[in-house]
């Protein structure tokens, strides 16, 4: 008889000590799966575009690279390498032209096969950045570029999952475009010492697709010089003319001729000394890796 007080006395001990720490159990488990867990991970969004998607021979396209933040915190070194496939590179000379609204580095370099950005950062919520790369199509068929796996980091460094591979399909047919061709003539050809005449350059696209890139530099024979004043009496090759007043040269870069037309660039000139005088515009070339010999003209100067 007198141990069952003693044993009811610890099976109550007992069940009062589980009733105290039962509802202590419970808030660290809701601590545990609220709070420190809430917070999920994604992610970067990565899409990829070719516009347009189809393109010839010896054509361009923009080739653009969206990349999007769906998480509720900021990502940094965000960082991606895309190696292009046979019959693709970035366009030639300064035509390539990345344009880059993620931050960070970004190498396009003319006429490479490949895209680099690093050190790139994006905003939470959905926010977005672009990259947009001028790309020359090379060979005629279909060609699939990837972007490759696209990281960065979030919080003190940790990782973030890697994106999944964007792709984007270039169609491109076997027409092959031909160089632009080239005019060039003083208008009057026949002037004084120190009379002004005007030197034009016309360029000229058969192709049914633009030409960009478009440059050329001309440097004058001895004795033929920039006007001292107003140069540049019009340009619609787009791009910038470099030609400084009293100077020898004029130069165009990064110019672009419609498909099926053409576009012409004047300057003012005057003639030095007396002779006959032959000038020669130099190669024009083109991002489109079309490059034409130039041509001549000659400008006779009278005392």
């Amino acid at each position: 008889m007198s141990r069952n007080p003693v044993t009811t006395t610890k099976a109550t001990a007992a069940a009062s000590r589980h009733k105290l720490f039962l509802p202590y159990i419970s808030l660290m488990c809701i601590g545990l799966s609220g709070p420190l867990h809430a917070a999920k991970i994604f992610p970067l969004v990565v899409n990829k575009e070719f516009t347009p998607s189809t393109a010839v021979v010896g054509g361009t396209t923009e080739m653009k690279i969206t990349i999007t933040n769906p998480n509720s915190f900021n990502v940094s070194n965000i960082a991606l390498t895309d190696l292009y496939p046979s019959g693709i590179s970035n366009g030639l000379l300064s035509f390539a032209r990345p344009e880059n609204t993620c931050g960070g580095v970004i190498n396009a370099f003319p006429g490479s096969g490949q895209l680099l950005l690093t050190g790139a950062t994006l905003g939470s919520q959905g926010s977005s950045c672009a990259i947009i790369v001028n790309v020359l199509a090379e060979q005629a068929g279909l060609i699939i570029n990837h972007t490759g796996s696209v990281g960065g980091t979030y919080g003190n460094g940790a990782p973030l999952p890697n994106a999944n591979d964007a792709s984007a399909s270039l169609i491109v047919n076997g027409t092959i475009m031909s160089a632009p061709q080239v005019v060039t003539q003083f208008l009057p050809n026949n002037v004084g010492v120190g009379v002004p005449t005007q030197l034009h350059v016309q360029l000229i696209n058969p192709n049914a697709a633009p030409l960009y890139g478009v440059q050329f530099d001309d440097a004058y024979p001895l004795d033929i010089e920039n006007s001292p004043a107003n140069v540049v009496v019009s340009n619609t090759c787009g791009g910038t003319v470099t030609a400084p007043p009293t100077w020898r040269s004029v130069g165009l870069h990064n110019g672009t001729i419609p498909a099926n037309s053409g576009c012409e660039v004047v300057v003012n000139l005057i003639g030095t000394a007396v002779g006959p005088r032959s000038n020669d515009t130099g190669p024009v070339l083109s991002a489109n890796g079309l490059t034409n010999a130039g041509a001549s003209g000659v400008l006779t100067i009278w005392p």
